[in-house]
């Protein structure tokens, strides 16, 4: 049974949703990085160590690897809050996809502060 609820910021009726661009996907990466969300999502935090495609990205963001893929997250009153997925074309993550991972959280902290908005 789930420990946390899998969502989407934004979500995914709007643009650059991380749901859409995983969908978009190939089937077998698709597959791959969504399994392994819901494996994340049936387990305590504590219990994230050791799995080899998991690492903190920055500050409070995770980042699961794929084996093409990258997924950001954060993990936020129960929930895991996917931020941004982007194919892998480096070693490291380009630049454009750091600045969209940074501006999606940002929009996320300021939508739980400010719900109506």
């Amino acid at each position: 049974m789930p420990i946390w609820t899998i969502v989407y910021f934004p979500q995914p009726d709007q643009n650059n949703s991380p749901f859409n661009i995983i969908l978009g996907w190939l089937p077998r990466e698709s597959k791959r990085v969504t399994a392994r969300l819901n494996l994340l999502a049936e387990r305590r935090v504590a219990d994230w160590r050791g799995l080899g495609w998991l690492k903190i990205w920055e500050g409070k963001i995770w980042q699961l690897d794929g084996f093409h893929a990258r997924v950001m997250f954060c993990v936020d009153e129960g929930r895991i809050v996917v931020l941004h997925a982007c194919m892998k074309s480096k070693q490291k993550t380009r630049t454009e996809d750091q600045q969209r991972v940074k501006a999606n959280y940002s929009a996320f902290l300021k939508s739980k502060d400010n719900p109506d908005a």
